[in-house]
């Protein structure tokens, strides 16, 4: 599945409160850390976990990085 440009997806986790759970359930799965993740996506480490815990926004790019790195889907972005 894939997130096009035209899809607007505001991805926090003010907007989506399990957004934090199912993300670090998948780098758990992956058996990977936030910092691996980081560095993959080019960010630093306290950025990403901001970003993670809600404290700022994901950019699109970010999403779409982040979603091929633990095998996420468009699904876990949006507020269930």
């Amino acid at each position: 599945m894939k997130i096009y440009r035209n899809e607007a997806i505001e991805v926090t986790a003010k907007k989506n409160p399990r957004l934090p759970e199912k993300i670090k359930a998948a780098m758990k799965l992956k058996k990977t850390t936030q910092e691996k993740v980081s560095e993959i996506m080019g960010l630093n480490i306290k950025t990403l976990n901001h970003k993670i815990n809600g404290k700022k926004e994901f950019k699109h790019s970010e999403i779409v990085m982040l979603r091929n790195i633990l095998n996420l889907s468009n699904e876990d972005f949006t507020a269930n």
